[in-house]
């Protein structure tokens, strides 16, 4: 008869042999694996290296056209600004140009009504004597 203890053995046996199993699959996976990428970079060598002699280059104008971007950015803000100001004076000058001419347009219309009102008068007193 099987005691528990041989049962243990053979079922650690069993998972053993599963796990070895398993290793076995997988470390073929990543053999093949690597063949691939190893494949992968035999034909791509020369592209690879012209890359990497190239990225120096490409960070070096990535860099320039950074700096030319913001060199950029605050002169079109500094426009901006420019223009914001110019707008505001003016619209202040516009303000006081119509307030200056409706101002003076209201004392002449006020003297000529004053005048009138003392002609008119003149006019009733010459009449009344």
């Amino acid at each position: 008869m099987m005691t528990i203890g041989d049962f243990l053995t053979i079922l650690a046996i069993v998972c053993m042999v599963v796990v070895c199993t398993y290793l076995v699959v997988l470390i073929k996976n990543l053999n093949d694996s690597v063949k691939i990428i190893k494949k992968l970079l035999k034909d791509n060598k020369d592209n690879i290296d012209a890359t990497l002699k190239d990225m120096p280059v490409i960070s070096k104008n990535l860099v320039d056209a950074t700096s030319t971007a913001k060199n950029e950015l605050e002169t079109v803000g500094n426009a901006i600004n420019s223009i914001s100001e110019t707008v505001e004076m003016t619209a202040a000058a516009a303000n006081s140009i119509k307030s200056g001419f409706f101002g003076k347009l209201k004392k002449t219309v006020d003297f000529v009504s004053m005048a009138g009102k003392v002609l008119i008068n003149d006019k009733k007193r010459e009449s009344i004597k």
